[in-house]
């Protein structure tokens, strides 16, 4: 119940855009590669693909900054060997569809024949459905992965080139999660670190 009224509670917000001045409105297709770092209980991470779509909306204060919110879905996969057979069975994987909400501060500068922009801001991820479990010996679908609420910082640039109503948008951003993610396996604790993201993007958005 929490997750959906965060989820309309932003699609509210970015649909505003649609009945005020200074707002842009668009939808970005995302590909992420998705490591981590700190995983006590791991010996190596393997860079793991993520795809999916975000919806988002701006209002510019000025010509220089702007306020800029997301609903970003995601289908991500996370690989990683752990350092013994107690944590795991050889090669293991988690996969989930997550939702992440970014709040970006939004700075404009002209560049060329279009706009860059640089931006950063705090991010809530969660979990939209239970995670799967692979390994060497196992597969299983179940709530694994703690918290199931993360927080963390986006920060990255874009560029924008004018056609018709609206930019093409090219976006590249690097996410962090403040928190450490872990499972049980077994009776053991596994902390598989804080999940990084490396995320390009392209869409289109309209200028109201």
């Amino acid at each position: 119940m929490k997750k959906t009224a965060v989820i309309l509670l932003l699609v509210f917000f970015i649909f505003q855009a649609g009945t005020a001045e200074n707002f842009e409105v668009g939808l970005r297709g995302n590909f992420s590669l998705i490591t981590a770092a700190g995983g006590k209980e791991v010996k190596e991470t393997k860079a793991s693909i993520g795809f999916g779509g975000t919806l988002f909306g701006a209002y510019t204060f000025t010509d220089l900054i702007a306020l800029q919110a997301e609903v970003e879905f995601s289908a991500e996969k996370y690989s990683y060997t752990p350092i013994s057979d107690l944590y795991g069975k050889g090669s293991a994987a988690f996969s989930a569809m997550t939702l992440s909400i970014p709040v970006l501060a939004r700075f404009s500068f002209l560049l060329g024949q279009g706009n860059a922009h640089l931006f950063i801001g705090p991010h809530i991820t969660m979990f939209l459905a239970g995670q799967k479990y692979e390994d060497d010996s196992e597969s299983q679908e179940s709530d694994f992965l703690r918290p199931v609420v993360n927080v963390g910082i986006t920060a990255g640039a874009d560029y924008c080139w004018r056609i018709g109503p609206g930019s093409i948008v090219a976006d590249l951003r690097l996410t962090f999660d403040f928190l450490n993610r872990q499972f049980l396996y077994g009776w053991e604790t596994v902390r598989i670190g804080h999940l990084i993201r490396f995320m390009p993007s392209v869409g289109y958005k309209l200028h109201l």
